[in-house]
């Protein structure tokens, strides 16, 4: 029996999902929890597969495409032939576009072709958007366009597993434990460590604070990106350069959940420092915002970057998340951390409404929303 799905989830069968698929997953999951029927459809490049798509998308109002995906490197054509099935049958297209800038520019040309045949673009930011929308071509589409607010993907513990979660089965975390009932002022960095993040800019700040006296530890809640052999051996270089080879940890990659919020209750603050500033698709800096600390990062480019999230214009309001003027301002980041060093601000991002307001964006499209592309969309706060 065909189960019967308004919309249609391509996402990759990969074990260990990046971001982008993580958020595909959970989108669809939180599809369902709102009473919409909702299917996943694992590809992986065989053509075999094109024929349970297109059975699929007999019954559907919508196919979804999230790109980019990291696990579809190979197998692109797949998505791009699901999306010529959609359209063949008159059903919308929505194509969940992540980042543009950050991407080699031949997944932009693939990934163009995509918006070419979508119905529908939801962007996971107003800086996405605009960078997608520099191009002529892109600006020209008939398509409907609207902003999506990205969550985080990384869900705190509940219940009781809230209450046994301190991590200490970890020995990155119990380390960190012991430096927190030393005194020691802990910075954390949550997320992967790659260029393009300015991880290593968070190296110049902690050796900002050790100047100014301060025991530190810098704590990297994560691991390098693979893919670059010398990402790692530049950073431990800056580190040495700096003087903090005694000063920094990284975690490695934390499996579970309860030990990430675990080890991110561990620190004085969590810090960023973005090459662009803070985008509304950052889910890593809503996920620090769960763990109850203050969160320090240099300000968004554009002005209207949190209008359509409302998690993030509540953090903003409750002085949870403390905004930089720019990211080589290292003094202004030692001052927002010295100022912020014992201070316990309540937590008021909601993982489960993050979710839901993220469900409601994407229902507004199956209900043909009047979304232009001179007008973002923007979700009101409850």
């Amino acid at each position: 029996m065909i189960e019967h799905a308004s919309a249609i989830f391509l996402v990759s069968p990969s074990e260990t999902p990046c971001g982008v698929e993580t958020f595909a997953r959970h989108l669809a999951r939180s599809w369902k929890l709102a009473g919409r029927f909702a299917r996943q459809i694992p590809v992986c490049g065989r053509v075999g597969e094109l024929a349970a798509v297109w059975r699929a998308l007999s019954t559907a109002q919508a196919l979804v495409i999230n790109a980019p995906v990291v696990a579809w490197k190979r197998v692109l054509i797949v998505p791009f032939i699901s999306i010529v099935l959609a359209r063949l049958r008159g059903i919308k297209v929505v194509h969940i576009l992540h980042e543009w800038d950050d991407l080699d520019p031949r997944r932009r040309i693939l990934l163009s072709l995509y918006s070419l045949l979508a119905t529908h673009i939801l962007y996971s930011s107003p800086t996405v958007r605009d960078q997608h929308r520099r191009n002529a071509l892109a600006r020209l589409l008939p398509v409907k366009t609207g902003l999506v607010p990205i969550p985080s993907n990384i869900e705190p513990p509940r219940g009781k597993e809230a209450a046994d979660a301190n991590g200490s089965g970890h020995p990155a975390i119990r380390q960190l434990a012991e430096k927190r009932a030393e005194g020691c002022l802990i910075l954390g960095h949550f997320g992967s460590i790659y260029p393009r993040k300015r991880s290593d800019r968070i190296l110049e700040i902690a050796a900002e604070l050790k100047r100014r006296g301060h025991d530190v530890l810098l704590a990297y809640i994560g691991d390098f990106v693979k893919g670059s052999d010398d990402i790692q051996a530049l950073f431990n270089r800056r580190i040495a350069e700096l003087n903090l080879a005694d000063n920094v940890l990284v975690t490695g990659y934390i499996e579970s959940h309860a030990d990430v919020f675990a080890a991110l209750r561990c620190t004085d603050a969590l810090v960023y420092a973005f090459a662009d500033g803070l985008s509304s698709r950052r889910g890593s800096a809503l996920a620090a915002l769960m763990s109850g600390r203050p969160v320090i990062v240099n300000r968004p480019q554009n002005g209207c970057e949190f209008d359509h999230h409302p998690a993030f214009r509540e953090a903003l309001a409750t002085g949870e998340l403390d905004l930089v003027e720019a990211a080589d301002d290292i003094c202004a980041y030692a001052d927002a951390i010295e100022r912020a060093r014992g201070t316990r601000p309540g937590v008021t991002v909601d993982f489960d409404r993050c979710w839901r307001d993220a469900a409601a964006a994407f229902e507004l499209v199956l209900r043909e929303a009047p979304v232009f592309a001179s007008m973002p969309m923007s979700l009101p706060a409850e």
